[in-house]
C-alpha cells in the first residue's frame, strides 16, 4: 500500500512540475520576446531569416512586428555578407490575441524540449531561438523536422505563411 501511494505522490509531482507556464506568468508589460529562425535553403550559406519582436504598447495590449528577408542562392558568391544576400522583404505589425500568446509559450515550451535533444548537423542546419530580455535564451541548431512543425503551427496562428521541410 506504501508502494502504490508512494507512486501516486511521485506521478503528481511529475506532473505538476511539467504544466507549461500560463500566459499571465509568462507576458509582462515590461518585457521584449524575440523569436527568430535562420533556413538553410542556400546550403552552408544559410537562407532567410524570420523574427518576431514581441511587445506592449502603452494600452498594456501585445503586439508582433513580423520580419522576413529574401536570399537569391544563386549570387551568393558575389554579394555574400553584404545587404544583396539578406534584403527585407515582408513587414508586419499586428496585436496578438489570447490564442496566439498560448501558441508563443508552447512555442517556447516544444523548443526547450528540443533543445535538450539538439545534435548538430555540421554546416548545413536550421536555428530555431527565443529571447525573453536578456535572461531568459534558448537557441536550437539541428535538422530535427519537429522544429520546423513547431515553427509552422506558431506561423499559422499568426495566419502567415508556412515554411516547407
Amino acid at each position: 500500500m506504501k508502494s502504490f501511494l508512494l507512486l501516486i505522490a511521485t506521478s503528481l509531482l511529475f506532473f505538476i512540475s511539467c504544466e507549461k507556464p500560463k500566459n499571465s506568468d509568462f507576458f509582462d508589460t515590461n518585457n521584449k520576446i524575440t523569436i527568430y529562425s535562420i533556413f538553410d535553403e542556400c546550403g552552408e550559406w544559410g537562407g532567410h531569416k524570420e523574427k518576431f519582436e514581441i511587445f506592449a504598447k502603452d494600452d498594456n495590449k501585445f503586439y508582433a512586428n513580423y520580419i522576413k528577408t529574401k536570399v537569391n542562392c544563386n549570387n551568393i558568391s558575389e554579394n555574400y555578407g553584404t545587404s544583396k544576400f539578406q534584403e527585407p522583404h515582408i513587414y508586419k505589425t499586428f496585436k496578438l490575441n489570447d490564442f496566439q500568446k498560448t501558441e508563443i509559450v508552447n512555442y517556447f515550451h516544444n523548443l526547450v524540449n528540443s533543445k535538450i535533444s539538439e545534435r548538430f548537423p555540421g554546416h548545413s542546419g536550421k536555428t530555431f531561438g527565443v529571447q525573453k530580455d536578456s535572461t531568459f535564451v534558448i537557441e536550437v541548431y539541428d535538422i530535427n523536422s519537429k522544429n520546423i512543425i513547431n515553427y509552422n503551427r506558431l506561423l499559422k496562428s499568426f495566419k502567415l505563411d508556412t515554411i516547407s521541410n
